[in-house]
């Protein structure tokens, strides 16, 4: 399946503007999504064992998290048919304000660091995209800023101020290039 092939069940009816129905994979792949955001919603965490005591599926938590690691384990769960569908709607829904994206990188798993971008609503900071790579904290090459601002920019609205907000964990001045080629206003922490 390519990504196009995978992106037909987000195609827009001709009467109305409601994403037509799932079917298939596609379908049966969006239970455990709708689950593991339940569970982070209602721990407030991100660990499998946390967030598997927040579903309320009927399933023992042992169960939930080897189908949690299962379904993100699997290649064809992609970023471009489950989260920026949704990061999508949530941008365009947010596009009548400046939009206030925020970059940091934290660690995760076992000696892993992820990058994320996230959208500023209502003081919270909802995360939008993110890179994962087998490194310590600190400084993140200025590429892997470069391909999450890129994934991001795709589906933000054409004309739609944004405001990037970083900390400054990256070499080089590539990343502010982007930005500014984007039309986006930046700021970023001194590390």
């Amino acid at each position: 399946m390519t990504t196009s092939d995978a992106l037909v069940p987000y195609a827009m009816h001709s009467r109305n503007a409601i994403p037509s129905p799932p079917q298939g994979n596609f379908a049966r792949h969006l239970n455990p999504l709708a689950a593991l955001i339940s569970g982070i919603m209602g721990s407030k965490s991100t660990p499998l064992p946390h967030l598997a005591t927040k579903v309320p599926d009927g399933t023992k938590p042992e169960s939930r998290v080897k189908r949690f690691a299962r379904w993100l384990d699997n290649a064809h769960i992609l970023e471009e048919v489950y989260f920026l569908p949704s990061a999508d709607v949530l941008l365009r829904h947010l596009a009548w304000q400046t939009v206030v994206l925020v970059m940091d990188g934290s660690g995760v798993g076992r000696g892993c660091t992820a990058l994320m971008l996230h959208v500023v609503y209502k003081g919270r900071a909802l995360p939008l995209a993110w890179r994962v790579r087998q490194a310590p904290k600190g400084h993140v090459p200025a590429d892997l800023h470069i391909a999450v601002v890129e994934l991001l920019r795709e589906v933000i609205p054409e004309g739609v101020p944004v405001v990037f907000l970083g900390d400054g964990e990256c070499d080089g001045t590539a990343l502010q290039a982007t930005l500014h080629e984007a039309g986006w206003s930046y700021a970023a922490a001194r590390p």
